[in-house]
């Protein structure tokens, strides 16, 4: 459901995901006492067997950049086990993240196909980044991969091909750009710069602004919104030391394997060999994705995908047989480097896995999800109907809804019904 202006009453409620709709199709509240969210789960169960399936033919395969990437797929499943449950966008847009690439890698690794074929797949799979980025805004450079088919697109002059995807990709969109304008006003919330629709029913600036830094201070853990204005050289060694050990080994196998890429790359122009366009897309993609993150809101887990594959497509390169002399040397001590700073972090989750089950397996949570928690709430009303307000503990949750986390002497109902919208009092925004 759309209401126009609702994240006047939250800024939670104007963040936007194509994902939610499709999962609270799935909830089936109307079977059981709990939503069960079970498409998370679901989504997480089809990759997981896709790319446990590709690794028992491990030996079939003369490239191995796709296996790897399926062993990191499997690794990003266990870090996440134990919120699968969860109805949060960041699994999913992951999730899509590693199938879009593993796909598009596995393409460029098989048996040759015809031109067209291998344009068709790979312009879908362009036209599933866009869709992910409709999931978490943050996974936008993704699209940098419709560069492989546009290339080759653009060579042939297939100019109605072209057309077919852009629309495709538009199409795509369209349903995300205008929920977008339903929730808050804006094309893409929280980005006060794409402010070009005069609706009466957006969010003022200044909130838009307060709910941008505060993402941003947050992931840089810093917490506080008057940190935002400290330069890179200033909040870099805060976030730094904020980590912890085996998040700052993650990080340091992502600038080894960066070096990596940068080695084989060398090795194979003295060797007289040409780069491949499509895993020089992936790698491109990848990296826009990654500082991307890293200058936005470096929270780990909103990369994590990034920050798993990276190692894993430097690993898969590594194994192709094509190295020698000092370059085999350096490449075999990469490849260790690597390894051994990954490891502490798989260690970390296997062992916070075993323990959640410990401590929940007397609990039916392999049948129903845990439930949400209650919090105490007070009743207001706006218009005649009753919305709750956070009480001692500060928030409404799950329960305490319809919510109002604004002051309600700020916002005014658009009509006699919630369904007409809400929006912020002229007189409280500013004017705007």
């Amino acid at each position: 459901g759309v209401i126009k202006g609702l994240g006047n009453l939250m800024g939670n409620f104007a963040y936007n995901s194509s994902w939610l709709p499709f999962a609270a199709l799935f909830s089936f509240r109307f079977l059981s006492p709990l939503s069960l969210h079970t498409v998370n789960g679901l989504l997480a169960a089809i990759l997981g067997l896709y790319a446990m399936a590709r690794l028992t033919e491990w030996k079939s395969h003369p490239i191995h950049i796709a296996d790897l990437l399926s062993g990191a797929l499997l690794l990003y499943l266990v870090v996440v086990a134990c919120v699968l449950q969860s109805p949060a966008t960041d699994q999913p847009a992951m999730l899509f993240i590693f199938y879009v690439l593993l796909r598009f890698t596995e393409e460029t690794e098989t048996a040759p196909k015809t031109t067209h074929e291998l344009i068709c797949t790979l312009g879908l799979l362009s036209v599933a980044a866009v869709f992910t980025a409709s999931v978490k805004l943050s996974a936008a450079p993704l699209a940098l991969i419709a560069l492989s088919p546009a290339v080759l697109l653009i060579h042939r002059k297939q100019w109605k091909n072209i057309l077919l995807f852009l629309s495709a990709g538009i199409l795509t969109l369209v349903p995300f750009l205008i929920r977008n304008i339903l929730l808050s006003g804006y094309l893409v919330y929280p980005f006060a710069g794409l402010d070009i629709f005069p609706v009466d029913w957006k969010i003022p600036m200044e909130r838009v602004v307060i709910d941008s830094v505060q993402i941003s201070v947050y992931g840089r853990a810093l917490y506080e919104n008057d940190l935002i204005s400290l330069s890179l050289r200033e909040w870099l060694p805060i976030w730094w030391n904020a980590l912890e050990n085996y998040e700052k080994l993650l990080l340091v196998s992502v600038f080894l394997s960066g070096f990596g890429w940068v080695l084989t790359a060398l090795q194979k122009q003295r060797n007289g060999r040409r780069q491949n366009l499509h895993l020089l897309t992936v790698k491109g993609a990848c990296l826009a994705c990654f500082f991307f993150w890293l200058f936005t809101a470096p929270f780990i887990r909103y990369g994590l995908a990034y920050l798993l594959i990276i190692p894993a497509i430097f690993l898969g390169e590594a194994l192709l047989p094509q190295k020698e002399g000092l370059g085999k040397l350096l490449v075999g001590a990469l490849i260790l480097s690597v390894c051994t700073c990954l490891f502490p972090y798989w260690n970390h989750y296997v062992t916070d896995d075993l323990l959640f089950v410990k401590h929940e397996m007397r609990e039916p949570f392999y049948l129903l999800p845990k439930d949400y928690d209650r919090f105490d709430v007070q009743p207001t009303e706006i218009g005649g109907i009753t919305f709750c307000r956070p009480g001692k503990d500060g928030k409404c949750g799950y329960y305490g809804f319809p919510a109002c986390m604004t002051d309600p002497s700020e916002v005014e109902l658009m009509g006699t019904d919630l369904r007409d919208g809400i929006r912020t009092r002229k007189e409280k925004a500013g004017g705007q």
